[in-house]
């Protein structure tokens, strides 16, 4: 009997068709738990994840019946892709389905950071009306750059131009010819002069030994005085102490996280930093881009455990097993 495991909080349309035609285990706690999920683990032919559930190498060693993961999500850095494809098993993720979700809370974090959002709704909600105290600023007419050019990235540059801003891209394999930039008044220029041209520097790429700590004390000092910091791709792209000093130093005026290096983020010292705004990554987070996220991953859960080819995958289409 095909098994499939869902080792995290998962709820949908496309999830139930699943259930009306394959055993589906849902534990949306498991992934904290290690010795359990290698136990469920062994028993399942598909898996369902999100960015918690960390599938290693020893994981997929007991997993001798698995034939496909199915990752909610663009990211690929919680599971062992090396490891996976040697194993014989197809990885589906959803590259692209929650691109306009992750754009859009970019957007408004950079209108929340420039208005003083969060320190005015403290003050209202005490009783304050001292109105002076947050003074903002517009963001059209600034600069934004936006550091990975992916879908997201380039959705975020199409919608900071809507709102009037001009855009640098920096992304170090991408063509300027690409057909992907049609129509998006984006420059792009290095790195170094992306993030000491703008006021506004959103971050877009994937985790890696490249990005690692791209975003380190070197680079903030780079930045104009007063630029805003904005993250929500993933938390290792930046040292978070150096961001701290250049929040405390007025080097930077504000800055935005949704992804923390360690997740889920335990009480630290960005928690007392109040220039900062901290958000449990959500950036994919909406009924639009769940649903459409849902219903990539479990169509090709479907056609695998069925005996055809998965649509949206990361390394083959069909299980691998020798």
């Amino acid at each position: 009997m095909n098994t499939i495991l869902v080792t995290e909080a998962m709820s949908g349309a496309p999830l139930t068709a699943l259930q009306s035609k394959f055993e589906v285990v849902h534990l949306p706690n498991l992934w904290k738990t290690r010795d359990a999920l290698i136990e469920k683990v062994s028993q399942a032919t598909a898996l369902l994840i999100r960015n918690q559930t960390q599938i290693d190498r020893e994981i997929l060693s007991h997993a001798k019946q698995l034939r496909i993961i199915g990752r909610a999500g663009v990211g690929l850095d919680n599971i062992d892709m090396k490891a996976a494809s040697e194993n014989g098993v197809v990885v589906s993720f959803s590259p692209g389905a929650n691109a306009n979700a992750v754009a859009e809370l970019t957007i408004g974090f950079a209108v929340a950071l420039s208005r003083k959002v969060p320190a005015a709704d403290r003050h209202a909600r005490q009783g304050g009306w001292d109105r002076m105290q947050f003074l903002g600023q517009e963001i059209s007419g600034r600069t934004m750059a936006v550091i990975g050019c992916g879908a997201i990235g380039r959705l975020t540059a199409r919608k900071a131009i809507a709102m009037g801003m001009r855009v640098l891209g920096y992304d170090p394999f991408l063509d300027p010819r690409s057909p992907a930039l049609s129509g998006i008044d984006l420059e792009l220029v290095s790195f170094d002069e992306a993030v000491s041209r703008a006021e506004y520097i959103s971050c877009h790429v994937p985790a890696n030994a490249e990005t690692h700590e791209m975003f380190d004390a070197r680079c903030f000092a780079k930045m104009k005085r007063g630029a805003f910091f904005i993250n929500t791709s993933r938390g290792n792209a930046v040292n978070e102490p150096a961001l701290i000093d250049a929040l405390a130093s007025g080097q930077l005026a504000g800055a935005a996280l949704d992804v923390r290096t360690e997740e889920p983020a335990p009480v630290g010292p960005l928690n007392a930093v109040d220039n900062l705004l901290l958000t449990p990554h959500i950036g994919g987070l909406t009924h639009e881009a769940q649903a459409a996220v849902l219903q990539m991953i479990c169509s090709d859960v479907q056609a695998v455990l069925q005996g055809q080819s998965a649509v949206h995958f990361a390394n083959f289409a069909v299980p691998q097993h020798k």
